[in-house]
C-alpha cells in the first residue's frame, strides 16, 4: 500500500512537471515572438487641457475675431506637437459636467464664451478633428466621468446640470458632486455621452478620466455600499471592472 501511495506520488509530480515543461514551450512558441516584433504603430500623445483653460482656449469665442484668435490658439498647439513628432492628441471633450462639443445630453463648457451652455459659433471637437487630420495626427476624445464639479460650479450650471436632469446618479460629497459609480444608471448616462460622440465625430479614441471613486473617501455615500467589509473592500475594483468592460464592450459595437 506504501509502495502504491509513493508510486502515485511521484507520477502526480511528474505529470505537474510536464505540464510546466508544457507551458513554459508554448510560451516560448507563441508569446514570446508576439512580444519582440515592433509596435504597428507608435503612439506620441499630448493632453489638450481645457478646464479653466489650463492649455486651451486663451480668448474668448464672443465675437467673429474672438472666434478666429481662439481657433488659431489650438492650431498653434497643434502645429508646434506636429513639429516635435507626436502623433496623437488627447482634446478634452468632458470636463465637470460640461462639455466642449455641441451636446444634446449637456452644456457647453464656460470656458469657450465666458457663459455656461454658450454657444461658440462653432464646434470645437469637429474644429480639432479636422486639424488633426489635416496633419496626419489622431484626434482622441479625452472625457472625465465621474466628478462634477464644486457647488460653485454645479449652482453655475444650473438646470442644466446633470445634478437636475438625474438627480438619482449624482451624489454630493465634501463640498463637491460626483456621478455615483455604484449606481446602474451612472454607466447608462456615461454611455450615452460616449455614443453622442462616437455616432457624430470622427475620433480616433475615446478616453476615461477619473473612472473612480474620490480619492480619501471612506464614507462615500455610494448607495449601493454594504457594511460588511470585504464587501466594501471590492466594491471600487468590481464597479470599475463593470465600468470598464461595460463601456468597452459597447464602443466596440459601434
Amino acid at each position: 500500500m506504501l509502495i502504491f501511495a509513493e508510486k502515485y506520488d511521484r507520477n502526480k509530480e511528474e505529470k505537474r512537471k510536464m505540464k510546466r515543461i508544457i507551458s513554459i514551450l508554448l510560451y516560448m512558441a507563441v508569446l514570446l515572438p508576439l512580444a519582440a516584433q515592433p509596435p504597428k504603430h507608435e503612439v506620441r500623445a499630448a493632453w489638450i487641457t481645457a478646464v479653466y483653460g489650463l492649455d486651451w482656449p486663451q480668448t474668448r469665442a464672443t465675437s467673429p475675431e474672438g472666434i478666429r484668435k481662439q481657433q488659431a490658439e489650438l492650431i498653434e498647439i497643434l502645429d508646434r506637437l506636429k513639429a516635435a513628432n507626436f502623433n496623437t492628441v488627447l482634446f478634452q471633450t468632458r470636463t465637470r459636467g460640461d462639455v466642449l462639443y455641441k451636446s444634446a445630453i449637456e452644456p457647453y463648457n464656460s470656458i469657450l464664451t465666458g457663459k455656461v451652455g454658450g454657444d461658440p459659433g462653432y464646434d470645437p471637437l469637429a474644429f480639432a478633428i479636422a486639424e488633426c487630420h489635416k496633419r496626419g495626427m489622431e484626434c482622441h476624445a479625452w472625457m472625465v466621468t465621474i466628478p462634477l464639479g464644486n457647488r460653485k460650479h454645479v449652482a453655475a450650471l444650473g438646470k442644466e446640470s446633470v445634478t437636475k436632469k438625474k438627480r438619482a446618479i449624482c451624489v454630493p460629497y465634501k463640498r463637491e458632486y460626483f456621478l455615483n459609480p455604484g449606481h446602474p444608471q451612472t454607466k447608462e448616462y456615461l454611455m450615452s455621452l460616449v455614443r453622442e460622440v462616437v455616432e457624430r465625430y470622427d475620433v480616433d479614441g475615446i478616453h476615461f478620466d477619473y473612472l473612480r471613486y474620490p480619492e480619501n473617501a471612506p464614507r462615500f455615500p455610494d448607495m449601493h455600499q454594504s457594511p460588511d467589509r470585504l464587501r466594501k473592500a471590492r466594491k471600487k475594483m468590481t464597479n470599475l471592472y463593470i465600468f470598464h468592460f461595460f463601456l468597452g464592450y459597447q464602443i466596440h459595437l459601434t
